[in-house]
């Protein structure tokens, strides 16, 4: 979706052709798709089918990735062991890789090589059953996780990963003859390291919900390109943003301790309303969601306050309840001298 000065960052791909190497397994896992726009991605992988590792031969991603970020959906129920997602690393040679997998059922991006192995693990488990956002990201030494768009993990780590000439595997990592066991979705491999914001905002636009904090008069519309590089625009939708509610509050500020009576009133008209009274302080009538006022008796004195706040017409709550302060004067206690007989 676009709102005024915002612009797509990631297009769909124009392009599209099947894998043209493929490995037997039991994984899900979409055919290779090439975006040919910028080159803000190295590939993207889309229609799914089952059953197919898939071996990329012809994907421009360096030997050496300094700074590489890798995305994938991922759904499986394996909660031990190595599930490899994405990886160059297929011999136990030297070759070597920012390898992203599920390893123990948390999401991992692993500084992958012979003799040299650190796992930087998230915090959340995801070998639940569920779809989960996976990212892994390399930015020189720093290693990233991420689930669902939230940071769970980073690491430094100085290790130097020499990379690898293999070819890219999605499922599949050959050091270890490990196989990806689950399904895989809409794999992205970008040349940067793509922001926290940049990752929630991929998480979030997976399931076709755009948020964002609106101002008065922006005009939202949704893109949609297919995969045959067609466009069309949907309709669009003009924000009103409304102001917050202020509640008044009026009565009295100034009142005898125990005393009755005392009534305190915001405005008519409103929902929830929600009036609050310190002790020292009862609601004796009115105070309830559908009241507009509350008749307090004071018994306690000193410095009190009354406090509203309600809902309005469209169910805006204002920022902050409305406060009365109010002063409860002691009541006097009378002293009488004189004689007694």
């Amino acid at each position: 979706m676009h709102a005024s000065n915002i612009v797509t960052i990631y297009p769909e791909p124009s392009h599209c052709e099947p894998s043209p190497k493929k490995v037997p397994r039991r994984i899900k896992i979409w055919n290779k798709c090439q975006e040919h726009k910028d080159d803000k991605v190295y590939l993207r992988l889309q229609k799914a089918h089952w059953g197919k590792g898939i071996d990329l031969v012809s994907v421009n991603i360096p030997v050496t990735p300094s700074i590489i970020t890798e995305c994938a959906w991922v759904k499986t129920t394996l909660s031990y062991g190595n599930n490899v997602m994405l990886t160059r690393r297929h011999a136990d040679d030297g070759s070597d890789w920012p390898t992203l997998m599920v390893t123990n059922g948390k999401g991992c991006i692993s500084v992958d090589d012979r003799n040299y192995r650190n796992d930087v693990l998230s915090s959340a488990a995801i070998g639940d059953g569920n779809w989960h956002f996976l990212v892994g990201r390399k930015n020189n030494s720093s290693y990233s996780i991420f689930i669902d768009g939230q940071l769970q993990n980073t690491v430094t780590d100085t290790h130097p990963l020499g990379g690898s000439s293999f070819n890219l595997h999605i499922g599949h990592e050959g050091a270890w003859n490990n196989w990806f066991n689950g399904m895989i979705d809409d794999v992205r491999i970008y040349n940067r390291a793509l922001s926290e914001t940049e990752i929630l905002n991929l998480y979030k636009a997976s399931d076709s919900i755009f948020s964002y904090v609106p101002k008065d008069g922006d005009s939202i519309y949704c893109l949609i390109t297919s995969n045959a590089g067609c466009t069309v625009a949907s309709n669009t939708i003009v924000m009103s943003v409304l102001p917050v509610p202020v509640p008044s509050l009026t009565g009295p500020a100034d009142v005898c301790q125990n005393s009755t009576g005392n009534v305190y009133t915001t405005e008519p008209g409103k929902t929830n309303y929600q009036w609050t009274v310190p002790s020292g302080g009862s609601i004796t009538s009115g105070g309830t969601t559908g009241d507009n006022q509350a008749t307090v008796t004071w018994t306690g004195s000193g410095a009190k306050t009354v406090t509203v706040n309600y809902d309005n017409v469209v169910g805006c709550n204002a920022a902050s309840a409305t406060v009365k302060n109010v002063t409860v004067n002691a009541l006097p206690i009378p002293i009488i001298t004189g004689p007694v007989t």
